[in-house]
């Protein structure tokens, strides 16, 4: 692969990281209000999936397109990355917050911000923890 290439490629993913950012508080904004009847909230959650999304999608991306053997396995992406794993896993707890906090906003009448942004920061530790934990053990088994 080319060095052409390779910034080319990393612009796209670069661009499809920012526009999750930008699209995602919006949409989660439209639920909020439509559905929960509270702006803060929507753009809350939003915001959550949003910045997660940034952080983890391009990084996904990266590892599924800059190795050129079909058959390599977790381990050796994650040895062959650049970039740290960790930072990673809590964007991919991040992406998945914001969905927890919609659903939890359904659960409390009147949605509850406190509670929504608690339990969506739970889900993305939680995620980060158990993540880190497997990626340790999948990169043990390779050395």
């Amino acid at each position: 692969m080319s060095a052409d290439e390779t910034t080319s490629n990393e612009f796209v993913r670069r661009l499809i990281g920012s526009s999750t950012l930008v699209t995602f508080p919006i949409l989660f904004g439209v639920i909020g209000y439509t559905a929960l009847e509270s702006l803060p909230y929507g753009l809350t959650a939003g915001l959550f999936a949003g910045v997660g999304s940034y952080t983890f999608v391009p990084w996904l991306l990266g590892l599924a397109g800059d190795t050129d053997a079909e058959e390599a396995s977790l381990g050796e992406l994650l040895d062959a990355s650049e970039e740290s794993p960790g930072p990673k896993l809590f964007g991919l707890g991040l992406d998945m917050a914001g969905p927890v906090m919609i659903a939890v906003g359904f659960l409390t009448e009147p949605p509850n911000l406190l509670v929504g942004a608690a339990s969506g920061l739970l889900v993305a530790v939680t995620v980060y923890l158990v993540g880190s934990a497997f990626v340790g053990r999948v990169t043990a088994d390779t050395v």
